[in-house]
């Protein structure tokens, strides 16, 4: 279902391998004169899973480099600073340096917002549902990332219509480290670990809850720093189709320029295709300006360059450049692996299976109910999927339940009766109707020797195409032996309504009633059905 496709277009390279055994031991005067590593109190901090944000408090001690047994400190030397040597917490281990940063961008579509809620949390190394019981959620709901914020985008987006996404994103690594074995634990967080009652239950859980909405569900435990650019676009579904697109073809393009835009150089088939698409669909705007509705996340890098790096044209090349350049300075956290926080907790200590239960409990209530728009009638939601609908084709929709063209329509017509009509001196008239609508024609059965006939008879248009020069004939005739003669004409233009319209035609004797109704295809509105509306529960 997921479909990947990456372009590796640009490199950074040095002279250095990964970095190992460029650590040593020295005096504590030489780490006072040095910086920290970058990034290193990244690890260390409370983690909240449903939003896969940091809670900026700490549970490790991250700032102590002193080794307090032989007045010792570790200094390690950085080949992305130049070489500094820089001091390195007690806390980390195995720290690493890649000096070698490929960017590669790399897109992806989602079918549905669970999807992209459930990717979302990719970046998590490790099974962070270990010893906390969440398995048994339904496969109908989203635990992790359930509240971030793409995730978040993506599923409000789905309650309004129905959407595909897709994820354009670039990810340099640059540095590694993880937490050592029985690390020293922030005082403020021993504190309040302490002051939990030691039991769980209606009347204890608000402490326990307070400590969850501080120091959140984990900590992290091992990191990958350095910088991430991730960009996730909405699609509506059936109005891509209506423009005779298809979402796979949007993801390419939008890639196509994003790629254009960060590195200078792209597929040529994809540019062959993509700019056809935009000459005969998108009147030669970019598609990054057409299917605009999107979120983008930064991670790492100086602030204050976040623009748009993927599609602010001739800007982005500089901007991107001046964001990778910032990285092995200001790096952040692309990947990670987490601990539950009762894991800092002894065993023999009661309030560690009561922490447990209260963090499973949290992570329960938050997670997101796959929600998602109903299909329309007659069709249901594709096997093993909960968001995607299916339908058997038909001459007005696909199988994904879209129209297939704007102005689609149904009609029909139906012919009530006629007053006072004269037919031949001797008799009165053998009636029936013809309705034209340009090359189709329906007509209702004779009534015999009637002036007043009355039909409330319906004829089935089926499948039209609106336009304003569409109109609809009608025309009533008297049988004969010889040749049939017609008694009367008019013409109607046609427009989608809610109601029947009712009109009267009238001749040179009687009239003749009649109405009609044009039906708007799936999910077309305005009077000639042009106008895309989206799907609603």
């Amino acid at each position: 279902m997921l479909i990947l496709l990456q372009w590796i277009f640009f490199h950074f390279a040095f002279l250095f391998p990964v970095a190992h055994g460029q650590c040593t031991e020295t005096t504590l005067e030489e780490c006072w004169r040095a910086n920290t590593i970058p990034g290193y109190n990244l690890a260390g901090e409370g983690f909240d899973v449903t939003t896969l944000k940091r809670k900026g408090a700490y549970v490790i001690s991250m700032d102590d480099f002193e080794n307090s047994v032989n007045d010792t400190c570790i200094l390690c030397r950085n080949p992305l600073l130049g070489g500094q040597r820089q001091w390195l917490p007690q806390a980390i281990g195995g720290w690493q340096v890649f000096p070698k940063c490929t960017m590669s961008l790399s897109s992806v579509l989602y079918e549905s917002s669970t999807d992209l809620a459930e990717a979302l949390s990719s970046s998590i190394q490790n099974d962070w549902s270990i010893g906390l019981g969440v398995k048994k959620v339904s496969i109908n709901a989203v635990v992790a990332g359930s509240q971030s914020q793409l995730s978040q985008f993506a599923m409000k987006k789905s309650m309004q219509d129905r959407f595909s996404f897709v994820t354009h994103e670039v990810v340099c690594k640059q540095y590694r480290y993880h937490i050592r074995g029985q690390p020293t634990l922030k005082p403020q967080f021993v504190e309040r670990l302490r002051s939990l009652p030691k039991i769980y239950n209606n009347q204890t859980h608000t402490q326990y809850d307070s400590l969850i909405n501080i120091y959140g569900t984990h900590y992290i435990q091992q990191v990958e720093l350095g910088g991430r650019v991730h960009a996730v676009t909405a699609l509506r579904t059936c109005e891509i189709s209506l423009d005779q697109l298809s979402d796979h073809e949007v993801k390419e393009c939008l890639g196509m320029e994003a790629s254009m835009n960060l590195f200078g150089f792209f597929s040529n088939s994809a540019s062959e295709r993509c700019n056809t698409i935009k000459q005969n669909f998108l009147s030669n705007r970019n598609f990054s300006a057409r299917f605009s509705d999107r979120k983008m996340e930064v991670i790492g890098g100086d602030i204050s360059l976040h623009t748009d790096l993927f599609f602010s044209n001739s800007k982005t090349q500089k901007s991107f450049r001046s964001w990778v350049s910032n990285l092995s300075s200001l790096p952040d956290i692309i990947s990670y692996s987490l601990v539950p926080l009762h894991e800092l907790i002894p065993d023999t200590e009661p309030t560690r299976k009561h922490l447990q239960r209260a963090i499973t409990d949290y992570i329960l209530k938050r997670a997101v109910a796959k929600q998602c728009l109903h299909c329309p009638p007659g069709g249901q939601f594709r096997q093993n999927t909960r968001c995607k609908c299916e339908c058997q084709p038909t001459s007005q929709s696909t199988s994904s339940c879209c129209s297939r063209r704007r102005g689609l329509s149904s009609l029909s017509v139906t012919i009530h009766l006629s007053k006072d009509l004269q037919g031949d001196l001797t008799s009165a008239p053998d009636c029936y109707v013809k309705v034209f609508i340009g090359a189709k024609m329906r007509r209702t059965r004779t009534i015999m020797n009637q002036n007043n006939p009355k039909w409330n008879e319906t004829l089935d248009f089926g499948d039209l195409m609106l336009t304003p020069e569409l109109q609809l004939r009608v025309e009533v005739w008297d049988k004969d032996i010889i040749w049939d003669d017609l008694l009367g004409s008019c013409w109607r233009s046609i427009i989608a309504t809610a109601k029947d319209r009712k009109e009267r035609c009238y001749f040179r004797h009687g009239y003749l009633y009649f109405s009609f109704k044009a039906t708007c295809s799936h999910q077309l509105s305005g009077p000639y059905c042009r106008d895309y509306t989206p799907a609603r529960n």
